[in-house]
């Protein structure tokens, strides 16, 4: 069984947030910051076994939680450079996000010959928005932000959830992830 047929089923709208949590205004109580990369197969292990579970929780279905992601730019790395931009243009998609983003972790740390546009398009995506996206080049501004916040959030390490201004380093076991959220709702 591949990797993908086992993967869990996907919910429909993962958030690659332009703002800090302060700064966003979302109605839920919390937003988990993923800080990732799609080259790191650590971070990859991390989407699969504790970001993308989560959409299957109390608090994704409650609305209690919103999950942003933020790929810091490796300097010099086309690749990974490309990846994030695609990323990041997906947040324009009506369809196909989740089902993008984990397409993306997959074909690049399965050494897959699939381009990203490829796994772009045969996860749902518009191209034709797709290519707005990159011609606009506004994926650079979202860029440097995650830099900034990469910094100011004094980020070490890929992968890494912050939870609050807890911050869980590499893959963990998920109830660690549930744990930590589930102790923060308390606090509110």
């Amino acid at each position: 069984m591949s990797s993908r047929d086992a993967a869990q089923p996907l919910p429909p709208e993962p958030l690659v947030n332009k703002e800090s949590p302060q700064e966003r205004g979302f109605k839920t109580p919390l937003v988990i910051d993923v800080f990732t990369d799609f080259l790191c197969p650590y971070c990859s292990r991390s989407f699969t076994e504790n970001i993308l579970p989560l959409t299957e929780t109390e608090f994704f279905k409650d609305g209690d939680i919103t999950i942003a992601f933020h790929f810091p730019s490796l300097e010099g790395d086309r690749d990974s450079d490309e990846l994030i931009h695609m990323a990041i243009c997906v947040e324009d998609q009506e369809k196909g996000k989740w089902e993008t983003l984990r397409e993306l972790f997959i074909a690049s740390n399965n050494d897959s010959a699939k381009s990203a546009r490829e796994v772009f398009v045969v996860s749902g995506g518009d191209e034709i928005l797709l290519d707005e996206c990159l011609q606009s080049q506004s994926f650079m501004q979202q860029m440097d932000h995650d830099g900034e916040l990469f910094t100011k959030k004094s980020i070490k390490r890929i992968p890494t959830i912050l939870i609050g201004e807890e911050k869980i380093i590499g893959v963990v076991p998920f109830e660690n992830v549930t744990k930590t959220i589930r102790n923060y709702l308390k606090t509110l």
